[in-house]
């Protein structure tokens, strides 16, 4: 009958979909399967061989700094955990070889020092310490040089940043010659070139471990080459208080906020002058 054709050609038609549906679902499952293949592929290429040097240059390089007599004797592997060494005015962090440089360590005694002239002379004595090597010998010096390439080239210990003496806390330095400083170069005895401001007329270097918050692009880079105090104790950034140095009219509260910020630089960076008017 005619309402029995109709029946078989709405189940042809319901099959003929049925298989269509299947097939979508088998062809995007062979799809997705062939993409995950390709993208296996691509991600197993074999690529080129990376040389030793494009490898160190890969690595997270260490960020350099300045570092006084005093900083660096820090690192002691005591008082701090890492054991800092410099040779030839460059310091090397060999924490590393704590069996040799460590507290109980054969050259312990290198520890948070300039053993330049110790290496230089085959000395353990510890006046030798932090001694400068203009009077070396020729051989005394070629002696140096081996150690400084054995620790840079050889050992490949981190060079951590250089360390270097500072001027007299006496030092004599008035306003402008302070304002001058802000225009200092750089020298091959610094990572940084210096970054000087004034606090209750003492002068003192940020440079030396301070370059983040003090240097260029840092948030406090705009007080070097002034006397700072009025605008710490003020906590201000303003051209007008970091350019005025009277401190007359501050409040209680400021004079101790500003004595807080002069203890914090007595106890961070060297005094390198006295401000005078």
């Amino acid at each position: 009958s005619q309402q029995s054709q109709y029946a078989k050609k709405e189940g042809g038609m319901m099959m003929l979909l049925n298989l269509l549906e299947d097939r979508g679902v088998l062809i995007g499952g062979l799809i997705g399967f062939a993409l995950f293949c390709l993208a296996y592929w691509f991600a197993t290429i074999p690529t080129r061989e990376v040389s030793a040097e494009e490898e160190i240059d890969q690595e997270e390089k260490v960020e350099e700094r300045d570092f006084t007599y005093d900083q660096l004797r820090v690192y002691d592997g005591v008082q701090n955990e890492k054991v800092f060494i410099a040779v030839c005015g460059e310091v090397f962090d060999v924490s590393e070889n704590l069996a040799m440089y460590g507290p109980n360590g054969s050259y312990g005694i290198f520890a948070g020092h300039d053993c330049s002239r110790c290496l230089a002379k085959m000395s353990f004595e510890q006046s030798e310490l932090d001694g400068d090597c203009e009077n070396l010998s020729a051989s005394e010096q070629d002696q140096l040089q081996e150690w400084h390439t054995k620790f840079k080239y050889v050992k490949c210990y981190p060079v951590v940043g250089k360390v270097s003496k500072t001027p007299p806390p006496e030092t004599r330095m008035t306003r402008a010659q302070l304002k001058d400083s802000f225009k200092s170069t750089n020298s091959k005895s610094r990572v940084h070139p210096p970054l000087l401001f004034a606090v209750r007329g003492k002068v003192y270097d940020a440079s030396y471990g301070g370059w983040d918050h003090y240097g260029p692009g840092g948030p406090y880079h705009r007080f070097c080459g002034y006397d700072a105090s009025r605008a710490l104790a003020k906590m201000s950034l303003e051209s007008s208080d970091i350019q005025n140095s009277d401190l007359s009219d501050l409040t209680e509260k400021e004079i101790k906020i500003l004595d807080d910020w002069h203890n914090l630089f007595i106890r961070k960076y060297p005094q390198v002058a006295t401000l005078v008017d």
